[in-house]
């Protein structure tokens, strides 16, 4: 998944738009529950653990099974 930031439109304007792309990244890193907090495209469902597990399982058979 990428991460989508809010000042991408800096990013063309050189390298003042590189320094403000790369402090909003540390910014991110630094204060990460602040900054995701109520993106729901950050948040994981039980659903989607699930199928994560699932689709691993899945491919691990088909790697025994191959080999």
């Amino acid at each position: 998944m990428t991460n989508r930031t809010v000042f991408k439109i800096f990013g063309s304007l050189g390298p003042a738009g590189a320094f403000v792309t790369m402090t909003e990244k540390l910014c991110r890193s630094v204060f990460k529950q602040a900054y995701e907090l109520g993106d729901p495209a950050m948040l994981v469902s039980k659903e989607e653990e699930e199928m994560k597990v699932l689709r691993s399982a899945f491919v691990n058979e088909l790697f025994e099974y191959k080999s």
